[in-house]
């Protein structure tokens, strides 16, 4: 890998992440995601090509459970965006746009943590974030090109992206 890490694939194929990560003998779960399009699915239980269970899985929200990053390669870009599963878990969607990941792009560096998931915020950490009242967003200048859902929490998914890129910086 380019990046100059030890890579271990998963061994069994019906596990919840891809392969395994290893920097300075910190390990982590890492899922693997493609896309050739503008967002990328960040759901579990979907696989390409012919499945090997005949059963119908349900494809789930990745979730902190399943894995510590997720590795996103875009082929229309020939980028990377390696992702926190806890941001992927916090914005509750099974297609993000590559335009929300922006922070992410290239940052390698997440790996440095000695704990995996370290730059989640906390549950009080969020809670305190969404209660201030000194924070004045510009939601069409900050994340030009998302589109939000009807009733999705526009302030939310503002924080975290805002909040993960301070940490990334």
């Amino acid at each position: 890998m380019y990046a100059g890490y030890m890579i271990y694939i998963q061994a069994w194929r019906d596990s919840k992440y891809d392969l395994i990560l290893d920097h300075d003998g910190t390990l982590f779960r890492c899922s693997v995601k493609t896309t050739s399009t503008s967002s990328v699915n960040v759901t579990t239980g979907t696989r390409s090509g012919q499945q090997i269970q005949k059963d119908k899985v349900k494809p789930q929200l990745i979730t902190r459970k399943d894995c510590d990053v997720v590795i996103v390669y875009s082929f229309n870009t020939n980028s990377t965006y390696v992702v926190p599963s806890s941001f992927i878990q916090a914005v509750k969607r099974d297609n993000i746009s590559l335009n929300l990941l922006e922070p992410f792009k290239d940052k390698w560096k997440i790996f440095r943590c000695k704990i995996p998931n370290k730059l989640a915020p906390t549950q009080v950490q969020m809670r305190n974030l969404l209660k201030s009242k000194n924070i004045k967003i510009n939601y069409k200048k900050k994340l030009d090109g998302i589109k939000f859902k009807a009733g999705e929490n526009k302030k939310r998914i503002h924080l975290l992206h805002s909040y993960y890129s301070k940490q990334l910086e």
